[in-house]
Order: C-alpha cells, then sequence, then structure tokens
C-alpha cells in the first residue's frame, strides 16, 4: 500500500481541526465551571459569564486560524517540531520582552 501525500496532509489537517475544536470545547467548559465555582465561593455578582455569542464564534474563528497557521508551517517546513519553533518562538520571545520594565 502507497501513501499519498495528499491523503496523509488531509488525515492530519483533520486530526488537527478536531483536536482544535475539542480544545475551544473544554475551554468553554472549563470557564464556565469556574465562573458558577467563584459565584457560589465569593458570592460575588462580580462573578458572571460576559462572553457573548459573538464572542465565542469570533475566539473560535481565531484559534482556529491560528491553528490552521501553524499547520500550515508544518506542511510547508516538513518538520514539526521545526514549524512549531518558527511559529511559536517569536510570539514567546515577544511576550516575554513585554514582561521586562
Amino acid at each position: 500500500m502507497e501513501l499519498r501525500r495528499e491523503r496523509v496532509i488531509l488525515a492530519k489537517l483533520g486530526a488537527a481541526l478536531i483536536a482544535g475544536v475539542s480544545a475551544v470545547v473544554f475551554s468553554l467548559i472549563v470557564g464556565a465551571i469556574a465562573t458558577v465555582l467563584a459565584r457560589v465561593i465569593y458570592g460575588s455578582p462580580a462573578c458572571e459569564w460576559s462572553l457573548t455569542a459573538a464572542g465565542v464564534v469570533n475566539s473560535f474563528t481565531i484559534q482556529m486560524f491560528g491553528l490552521l497557521v501553524g499547520f500550515a508551517f508544518a506542511a510547508l517546513i516538513l518538520n514539526t517540531p521545526g514549524a512549531v519553533a518558527y511559529f511559536a518562538l517569536p510570539t514567546v520571545l515577544s511576550m516575554l520582552t513585554e514582561l521586562v520594565p
């Protein structure tokens, strides 16, 4: 059986999209549970869910675009760790430089 590069890339893309959607759904569930727990523990009306449907859609879209950009770098470079370093290293370095006063 011969592997075709296109089929392998599509399978990896499908797996990445499933993982991305699962991560977004998981983070929404954790956020909702944490909001309820904060409301119960602190009893403050400030602990409320203020994320609109548009905010959820926008956050989901941003997460999926980031995932697709990372996937594109991985497919372009043909080396997943190299693509992660190429994509994440500038982001991490810029965040670290913002921490320095």
